[in-house]
């Protein structure tokens, strides 16, 4: 596997309608199951994926966060993750 892969605690949230299509596909794939029982804390996490992405990228907002979902993605890195965010370049 390339890149930083984990699983957190913090992955479902009760506000979720039971509808919601991301939430039925990560209940199928064994994605929410996986990260209930996580013991990763989002702090963990965050440091995790930022150490990752300095490894391959030692500058600060020359890295693009990019991607067919960035918008969505950048939301919850900006709400979740902000340092993660914050050095990356977007747009």
């Amino acid at each position: 596997m390339n890149g930083a892969q984990t699983n957190m605690e913090k992955c479902v949230t009760p506000r979720d309608p039971p509808t919601f299509f991301p939430k039925k596909c990560f209940n199928q794939s064994g994605l929410t199951k996986a990260c209930l029982e996580s013991s990763y804390t989002l702090e963990y996490v965050s440091k995790t994926v930022l150490d990752y992405i300095k490894k391959w990228v030692p500058e600060s907002r020359v890295g693009v966060l990019a991607g067919s979902s960035v918008h969505a993605d950048r939301m919850f890195l900006a709400a979740e993750m902000p340092d993660v965010v914050d050095y990356l370049h977007y747009r």
